[in-house]
């Protein structure tokens, strides 16, 4: 069953409360963000859940992304500087049109 962007099995012992705690994280994560992806803002709407967001080396959770934002940064490799680097070409070329 997948719920909140988590696979959730619960036949297995101990995951209730694991998917309950899950749940939580992304309901605070979700109130703390005001129902907005963190990098673009695009509203939350029901029905279609944001995705965690989590670092790669530490799993450590940095936030909900709206699909486009949380591909942007896997396509990107969780680079900063291919991000900074991409925005100063949009900019440049936007600029010369």
């Amino acid at each position: 069953m997948k719920r909140f962007g988590f696979d959730i099995q619960l036949s297995k012992p101990g995951v209730r409360l694991a998917a309950k705690r899950r749940r939580d994280h992304y309901a605070r994560l979700l109130k703390e963000q005001a129902s907005k992806c963190a990098i673009c803002h695009a509203e939350y709407t029901e029905g279609r859940a944001f995705h965690v967001d989590h670092c790669h080396t530490t799993d450590k959770v940095r936030g909900l992304l709206c699909r486009p934002c949380n591909q942007m940064l896997g396509f990107a490799r969780d680079n900063p500087w291919i991000l900074v680097n991409g925005a100063i070409y949009l900019k440049k070329h936007r600029d010369a049109v």
